[in-house]
């Protein structure tokens, strides 16, 4: 975030050569600042809780894919079109640099949603190696709770890999 906002200083406070490179280049780069900030103070407001319906995850992996890709192209134009003006170098290289940072957070991100995910699914479901415990509150045989038109009625449970696990029949 720090590296487009030192790239949109320097392209702004430089002679321009070419007016539709560089307002190109200020456009994305601003526009990724803004939508960077959003996501920032959505996870920290923790804003993803309330809206549900919405996978924040793929919503920032398509964000930083498209910001991105933009932000590339804003920055060989801005770098084509700079003519050695000190300025415009240096705002088109914190770009490129933006750019790899970008590509570092999509991938970051992706690690921490998908991979994440998918372990902690995997660490869920008990294999048939571990070992089953009896649960110590296992005395109620039975359970009833109804869910809707169906009532589910637990028969047994136990800890399995220190997991609650329950044996659950579905009735009507």
């Amino acid at each position: 975030m720090v590296s487009l906002l030192i790239g949109f200083i320097c392209v702004n406070s430089s002679v321009w050569t070419d007016y539709s490179a560089y307002s190109y280049f200020q456009i994305v780069s601003i526009c990724d600042l803004i939508m960077i900030g959003i996501f920032y103070l959505v996870y920290i407001f923790r804003v993803y809780k309330m809206l549900s319906c919405i996978s924040w995850p793929l919503a920032e992996f398509l964000h930083y894919l498209i910001g991105t890709v933009l932000l590339f192209i804003a920055c060989i134009v801005a770098a084509s079109k700079s003519y050695n003006q000190s300025g415009l170098v240096a705002g088109a290289v914190f770009g490129f640099l933006a750019t790899f940072l970008c590509i570092l957070s999509m991938w970051s991100s992706y690690k921490v949603s998908c991979v994440t995910q998918s372990t902690a699914i995997q660490e869920r479901i008990p294999s048939a190696t571990e070992p089953t415990v009896p649960c110590p509150f296992s005395s109620a045989s039975s359970l009833t709770v109804a869910a809707g038109q169906h009532v589910l009625r637990m028969q047994d449970s136990m800890v399995h890999g220190g997991h609650i696990v329950l044996r659950v029949s579905k009735g009507r």
